[in-house]
């Protein structure tokens, strides 16, 4: 649950409610890491008086190239 652990990590503490609420679900065969504090989209985003603080996007992005790097190690079985 690298993704999960970086967004917390970037997400901007006040209380600690975005921080926590971000987890991981899923079922058989998927994962999705989701912020479900009710102010999470206007944090990441921003609004008309708040400047957006992404937390997930970086953490996604980072993951994105992660996953990129690993894929081109181990060679692309489905050519």
């Amino acid at each position: 649950a690298q993704l999960r652990d970086d967004a917390r990590s970037n997400a901007p503490v006040d209380t600690g409610e975005l921080r926590d609420s971000i987890k991981v679900r899923g079922g058989d065969g998927y994962r999705i890491v989701l912020a479900d504090a009710r102010h999470a989209f206007f944090v990441e985003f921003g609004t008309s008086d708040t400047a957006p603080q992404p937390y997930m996007w970086p953490a996604a992005s980072a993951a994105s190239v992660a996953m990129t790097e690993a894929f081109e190690e181990i060679g692309r079985p489905f050519r």
